[in-house]
């Protein structure tokens, strides 16, 4: 009986020729292609367990240990890739024949790097999530513990001595345990543990020398957080800094951007004008695929008529976009406690759903004058002062006067507009509560809004 007329059955049989051409082609995430949509996946497990599981010791231990694994694996990879980067670079300087070719394999590495880094971000992002919820939302002390240098990739060397002490932190039924190099926001120590009744252990993992002078310092710094944990106040050779809670609830346009994502997974794109400070434009690149540049084009455009209207009127516009949130992501609240479906808040997370925030800080700062506020510098100085010093990591957005009273916005202030979608009014609200607020005599004064919790998951 010929091959041909052989009976179909359950089972059959396949010769793959696995050469080099078709692994570059289809290595991707583990050594298998995959479409996006199945990481994703993934990341939407972890995120749900994240949240479920909260409370639930294991549940919380085991993801990190998934998520580190993945984390690991991913950036391996992004390393290799890099490393393959190279090689065909070169191989493209010194080849002309084979220019097309080595120019679609660069654009398919560059793809994969992107992937992956989107893996990590997501998940990094995911336990970030964890931190916040373990700290009650204390935006202000996340804050100061993020404020110190940390690695930005695992390090392997010493990760059998950390993943002990955090099987340890577990094991001993102390609490929820956090392994801090999965985070952005866990930078000082090692294992960070919440102790049922809600008290925290930072604890430093070292295989080198007790005595050396690296150690010694880094267990003065654990001292001083522990301190400035307790008690509100910290102080540093250049600064003095200390928390204080304002009795405000904070109000977001969250829901107006639900709507939006939840648009923009329909026809590809949405845009919303929400006051007259705000434009919120959001792209799904999922659909993009689909429906084709030219129709997502078409709905972004309406909405960016606003935004021209404000500028020709001379108007300060920026824009920010969801991406932008993690070069100074230690400023704000993750994607993973956002009050949004967990598969959004994942495609926030990756960059599968894009979204730009059009920010008038001309409007803002018209919202706050009506409020009795005197504009006594300008964003432009501001930024011409932070571009003289070169410190524009802590540039101010505006100072403003009222009474005996001067404050300078923080810069941030723009962006918890454009990333949580903070309401005028909130803003307006904290400046009216420092100014009733007791002097502290420190200089720089970090403030936690009462009912923060109240606006995330």
């Amino acid at each position: 009986m010929s091959p041909a007329n052989q009976p179909k059955g359950r089972i059959t049989a396949r010769l793959a020729v696995f050469d080099e051409k078709r692994r570059r082609h289809i290595e991707s995430v583990g050594g298998v292609g995959l479409p996006f949509s199945e990481p994703e996946m993934i990341l939407e497990d972890y995120l749900h367990i994240s949240l479920t599981r909260r409370k639930n010791p294991l549940p919380v231990f085991k993801v990190q240990l998934n998520m580190l694994r993945d984390l690991v694996t991913s950036e391996m990879a992004i390393s290799k890739y890099k490393r393959e980067r190279e090689i065909c670079e070169t191989e493209l300087k010194a080849e002309q024949k084979n220019k097309e070719k080595l120019e679609e394999e660069l654009r398919i590495i560059d793809g994969q790097i992107n992937c992956q880094r989107a893996i990590c971000r997501a998940i990094r992002d995911i336990v970030d999530g964890i931190a916040w919820r373990l700290f009650d939302y204390d935006r202000a002390t996340l804050l100061m513990i993020a404020n110190r240098p940390g690695n930005k990739h695992i390090n392997l060397q010493g990760l059998n001595a950390e993943l002990a002490e955090f099987g340890n932190a577990y094991s001993s039924g102390d609490g929820i345990a956090v392994l801090n190099d999965l985070t952005n926001f866990l930078k000082l120590g090692d294992v960070t543990v919440r102790k049922d009744e809600g008290t925290f252990e930072l604890v430093e993992v070292k295989t080198g020398h007790k005595s050396s002078g690296r150690i010694t310092r880094q267990k003065q710094d654990l001292h001083r957080t522990v301190a400035f944990i307790n008690t509100g106040k910290s102080e540093t050779e250049d600064e003095q800094f200390s928390i204080s809670q304002l009795n405000i609830t904070p109000q977001t346009y969250i829901s107006n951007f639900a709507g939006v994502t939840e648009e923009a997974a329909g026809k590809g794109a949405a845009i919303e004008n929400i006051g007259d400070h705000l434009v919120v434009s959001c792209t799904d690149f999922e659909r993009v695929n689909e429906l084709g540049f030219e129709s997502i084009k078409a709905i972004l455009k309406k909405g960016h008529n606003c935004v021209k209207r404000w500028m020709e009127k001379g108007d300060l516009v920026i824009n920010l976009s969801s991406q932008d949130k993690y070069i100074q992501v230690k400023r704000y609240a993750p994607f993973s406690v956002y009050r949004l479906p967990e598969k959004t808040r994942v495609k926030l997370m990756t960059g599968s759903l894009f979204f730009v925030s059009f920010v008038n800080i001309s409007a803002l700062l018209r919202y706050i004058s009506e409020r009795g506020w005197k504009l006594v510098k300008a964003p432009r100085e501001h930024a011409e002062d932070a571009e003289n010093s070169g410190n524009v990591d802590d540039m101010s957005l505006a100072t403003v006067q009222k009474g005996p009273l001067s404050i300078a916005i923080p810069y941030s202030f723009s962006g918890r507009i454009a990333f949580e979608f903070l309401r005028l009014k909130t803003v307006a609200d904290t400046l009216e509560a420092q100014l009733s607020a007791e002097p502290t005599g420190v200089e720089k004064n970090l403030y936690n809004f009462a009912d923060e919790a109240g606006i995330w998951d």
